[in-house]
């Protein structure tokens, strides 16, 4: 095989737009022109007809089934992806085939070498993530069907955690295909090391950074009920919501419901807001990996969540931040939180610790090369 293999990257929505997927698809596919070489990127683009009935079956299912059904997650589509891919690969040749989960190739007609990454499998989120049980009896079945069927045409299956790992080697036949390695941050670039001494310079007042679209599933309660506990404890403490727009009123704390990555001003506010938290602080209580997580390390910025789901493939307990057990209360974060901020030889350690650790674990180009390394392996090549 060639030194650099030509690679085409599938994905069921448009990568280019930073909104799929947290923008992981769009952050993955810059690294891997950086770092792998020819990349060819393919996605579904649907037709008219197409975006309609994709778009009234789940309300259908809702009105009349009281149900929760996921288009993306069915047999009919993930056919319909399929033909569509084996259409489109036919245009050139190449070596090795990347998708963003297992449901775009489950029915492709195809002898190129895939490799799968994925945050988690089908199975893990029904009972682990909220409303997921509610989902269409039908699409639970076949959820299971099209992943086994995805990891059963794969070479390499990669998964950030362990935890996800575990799962898929448990409930899927996959043995000998699976590997943990981390998503990298899904930043346009690396800031040097003076963000880690203004941030150090700078510490009047505590910000608290909460970022996420799921104010409830990421633990906003448990946010409130710390930064109160922390404001009456006489810290200075300040706290910024972004991503959701929760109903909240209350000194210290500032909501920036939308930031826009697609946007010149949208990156801009999003560098100004990692340069000056100190903390970023979400106690998810189910997550599959945080990629929020991987962004503050880069900035050498500390996070304070919990030890669930795939969390502890992206903060290391005491070397990037802190992991709490799920039963943690506000009372608890508040004491990590105020006892590292207030020791200061313990908070730069932290946040020296925090860069090193993306530097070695989360950067794009060690994850491709690693990446690399595992598909030779597998293959043989």
């Amino acid at each position: 095989m060639k030194e650099r293999p030509s690679l085409a990257f599938l994905c069921p929505e448009n990568p280019f737009n930073k909104k799929t997927a947290s923008g992981t698809p769009y952050y993955m596919i810059k690294a891997l022109q950086k770092y792998w070489g020819e990349v060819q990127v393919y996605y579904f683009v649907k037709n008219r007809l197409q975006y309609k009935i994709l778009r009234i079956i789940p309300h259908i299912a809702k009105i009349f089934l009281k149900k929760d059904f996921d288009y993306m997650k069915s047999i009919f589509f993930s056919k319909l992806l399929g033909k569509y891919f084996s259409k489109k690969l036919l245009e050139k040749e190449y070596d090795i085939l990347f998708c963003n989960g297992s449901f775009p190739i489950a029915y492709l007609e195809t002898d190129i070498p895939i490799i799968i990454f994925s945050d988690s499998s089908f199975g893990l989120l029904l009972d682990y993530y909220p409303n997921r049980s509610h989902y269409f009896k039908k699409l639970l079945q076949s959820g299971r069907i099209i992943e086994q069927r995805g990891y059963d045409k794969a070479s390499l299956i990669l998964f950030p955690s362990q935890w996800a790992a575990n799962y898929a080697l448990c409930n899927y036949v996959c043995e000998g295909k699976v590997e943990v390695l981390p998503l990298g941050a899904n930043i346009e670039s690396i800031p040097d090391d003076s963000v880690i001494d203004y941030r150090l310079k700078n510490r009047d007042v505590c910000n608290l950074l909460f970022l996420g679209v799921d104010w409830e599933r990421k633990g906003g309660n448990i946010v409130m009920e710390t930064f109160k506990t922390l404001k009456q404890r006489g810290m200075k403490v300040q706290l910024i919501i972004s991503g959701c727009k929760p109903n909240i009123s209350c000194d210290g704390v500032t909501i920036l419901p939308f930031i826009n990555k697609n946007s010149d001003a949208g990156l801009k506010q999003f560098d100004e807001l990692f340069k000056k938290s100190h903390f970023m602080f979400v106690p998810s209580r189910s997550e599959c990996f945080g990629m929020v997580f991987c962004e503050a390390s880069a900035y050498g910025m500390p996070v304070i969540s919990t030890d669930t789901g795939g969390v502890p493939g992206a903060v290391e307990n005491g070397i990037n931040g802190y992991l709490l057990p799920i039963s943690a209360t506000g009372n608890d974060y508040a004491d990590v939180i105020q006892g590292c901020f207030f020791d200061e030889t313990k908070y730069k350690a932290l946040c020296k610790s925090s860069r090193k650790w993306f530097d070695h674990k989360l950067d794009h180009k060690t994850i491709i090369t690693s990446m690399m390394q595992l598909y030779y392996t597998k293959s043989g090549s």
